[in-house]
């Protein structure tokens, strides 16, 4: 979530296991919970962008699934890691892919003496 090497690793991760999480996902959650976590990501990944700037991409992946799994463990609803992480990620690629994050990418202005 932010530097190339970090969104490669991410790309690979996905890949990885992606097939396998959507077809747990789906036989263990509801259409409401699915669409909850979905929700969610997309609303945690510009916050992280923004709030956990300094961060490293993977740190950042870490903090959102973290922020994500901790929201859906205190409304019961049961989610893995690896749901989570699919879904942060393909949260962060449409995000990407719709420039929502081009402005966290923008330096911010040297402050004036």
């Amino acid at each position: 979530l932010g530097a190339s090497s970090g969104i490669a690793y991410l790309a690979s991760q996905a890949r990885k296991y992606m097939p396998r999480a959507i077809a747990y996902y789906k036989a263990h959650t509801t259409v409401q919970e699915r669409q909850l976590l979905s929700d969610f990501a997309h609303a945690v990944v510009p916050y992280v962008e923004r709030a956990f700037a300094d961060l490293a991409g993977s740190q950042k992946m870490k903090t959102a699934v973290s922020l994500v799994d901790s929201w859906l463990k205190t409304r019961g609803i049961p989610i893995t890691v690896e749901e989570i992480e699919a879904a942060i990620e393909q949260a962060y690629a449409e995000a990407k892919r719709t420039g929502e994050l081009s402005v966290y990418a923008q330096k911010a202005p040297a402050a004036v003496k």
